[in-house]
This record gives structure tokens, sequence and C-alpha cells, in this order.
């Protein structure tokens, strides 16, 4: 065993081949069936075409025969991530898109409507913001670990409930003279707690976002005669 992975180590060294698990290479640009639960596609390859382990064209693999069927697993602009049988076996990987059959127009909308969602929940989270349709995932991920989480029973089923403590930073401003007696500006900030943020799930999803403000109470009103 350790004799075969000198000798593949010498191999790879000597031909320049790079050896990458495509399964964990993720791109952003790139909408996964998957993740769209989308059903498998079964296109049809056009012609003798590499597969390349990553998107990188030096990473070949193998070369898929015309008239191939092969599973997609992701779609980019100009690439396909495909599963496809070669000689050794099951593989993944990269295929230029126009090397194979076409898909169906109205896949084509459904995930393109769905890449342009995820890339606004990326910048959601980016800006540490939440939406309705975000996930319990996404909602960690923007705004971290809730302050307390709380489970009701409503007329529309089962909620959970995701309680957060938001911030402010107020300026404080201070002046002070130098040992020179030049007088100096300093700025500070103070973080105080601002309006409690509720997120609310059902199933998996944000339903709604409540942004409560506590209500205090009220002074007295002065008697009247």
């Amino acid at each position: 065993m350790q004799h075969r992975t000198f000798v593949l180590a010498v191999l790879f060294a000597l031909f320049g081949v790079t050896v990458l698990r495509a399964a964990e290479v993720r791109y952003d640009d790139a909408v996964y069936l998957n993740d769209s639960r989308e059903p498998t596609l079964h296109l049809k390859v056009l012609h003798r075409t590499p597969i390349t382990f990553s998107r990188d064209p030096q990473s070949l693999n193998a070369f898929l025969a015309e008239g191939q069927t092969v599973d997609v697993i992701g779609l980019a602009e100009s690439q396909y991530y495909v599963s496809a049988r070669i000689a050794t076996g099951l593989t993944k990987g990269w295929v230029d898109a126009k090397s194979v059959e076409t898909p169906p127009a109205d896949l084509l909308a459904r995930l393109r409507a769905h890449s342009e969602e995820a890339q606004t929940r990326r910048e959601l989270i980016h800006q540490h913001e939440v939406a309705v349709g975000m996930t319990r995932a996404d909602v960690r991920a923007s705004l971290g670990k809730p302050d307390r989480i709380a489970r009701v029973h409503t007329r529309q089923g089962d909620q959970e409930q995701w309680l957060y403590t938001t911030y402010r930073y107020v300026p404080v401003y201070k002046q002070y003279n130098d040992e020179i007696g030049r007088q100096r500006h300093v700025v500070s900030y103070h973080r105080e707690a601002s309006v409690p943020k509720t997120i609310i799930f059902q199933g998996d999803q944000v339903a709604e976002i409540v942004d409560k403000q506590e209500e205090k109470p009220s002074p007295p009103s002065p008697a009247t005669n």
C-alpha cells in the first residue's frame, strides 16, 4: 500500500497532476440543484469533452464520450458541475456548458430566480440584517446566537421565537487641553441597548420580524378638581 502511494505521488509530480476533491469545491456564482430542491437533471454529452476536478481547465480528470448521459449537480454561466461515469468509476467534475444538451428554459428561469434570492441573502447577512424567508442558518450567520429562544403554539401552528438584544453606539465627545495648552477633541462611543428584535420562525423559515420598543410607564396625570 505504501509502495503504491509512493508511485502515485511520483507520477503526480512528474506529470504535474493536482488531485482535488471536487465535491468540496463550491462557487458562489453557481446554482446547485439540491439547494433549489430541483429533481436530478439528466443531459447528454454532445461531443467528446474533458471533465475537470475544478473549474480550472488544467485540473483534467478524464474525457466524456459523445452521447454519454451525465447527472447535472450545479450550473454556472459557462460550466456545469456534473456526475459522470468514467473508466475508473463514478466521478464529479466540471464540463463546458456548450458540450452538453441545453437544460429546459423553465428550469433555468427557476434557477436564475433562486440565484438572485441567494445573492440577496448573502448581502443581508453581510450587512447583519434579516428578512422574511431566511432560514435559521441564515439568521445565525447574520445575527449570531440568539439571547433567548421561546416556543409557542398558535392557530397557525408551532412557532419558534429567537429574541435578540440589539445595540446602538452613541458618540461621546470630550475636550481637554494638551501639555502646551492646545484644546483637543476626542470622540468615543458608548454602547446602549436599543430596540429588542424578535425573529419568528414558521418551520425553518422566518415568518415575521418584530422590532418592539419596550413600553415605559406613563407619568401619572395631574389631579383635577
